[in-house]
């Protein structure tokens, strides 16, 4: 009975894996929770050298924006949040040699999801009058920060 209730509660830490489409569908229901994404991990622009944008070729209306630091989050992830250095470490590996290739990643990616409010959006501001703090360089109504990568291959 006691292994039960031990297995039973490591099964439920680990999420069940969800399209980048079935996210969409119940990001309501799992704002600020742990998921497991599966999609196509891109560069939202070419050339800049940074894969940050989760899609599926099913519903390409859909793009979630992939973040590695909470900076750019609306609140601070939830306690016990911790990034698997092992992964990230093996993730940059893979993300290095598919920009070198100019190839997108085939990814499943565990981390904790927010809904973005299109209100929340700030644009460009100025500091003072030699400084503007730049915009975030466009709003995503889903943003997943990163907790592991635990598959990664090119496309």
């Amino acid at each position: 009975m006691a292994l039960a209730v031990i297995f039973g509660s490591l099964a439920l830490a680990t999420p069940p894996t969800m399209s980048v489409c079935e996210t969409a569908r119940v990001a309501g229901q799992v704002d600020g929770k742990t998921v497991r994404i599966k999609g196509v991990w891109r560069q939202a622009f070419s050339g800049d050298g940074i894969f940050d944008e989760l899609v599926d070729d099913k519903c390409p209306e859909v793009v979630i924006h992939v973040v590695a630091t909470e900076s750019s989050l609306p609140t601070p992830p939830p306690a016990g949040y911790t990034v698997d250095v092992a992964s990230a470490r093996h993730a940059k590996r893979v993300a290095e040699k598919a920009l070198a290739d100019g190839r997108n990643l085939s990814a499943t990616i565990v981390g904790v999801l927010y809904v973005q409010k299109k209100e929340d959006y700030v644009p460009a501001r100025p500091l003072n009058r030699e400084v503007t703090i730049p915009a975030p360089h466009k709003w995503y109504p889903l943003t997943l920060l990163i907790e592991s990568v635990p598959d990664l291959k090119e496309r």
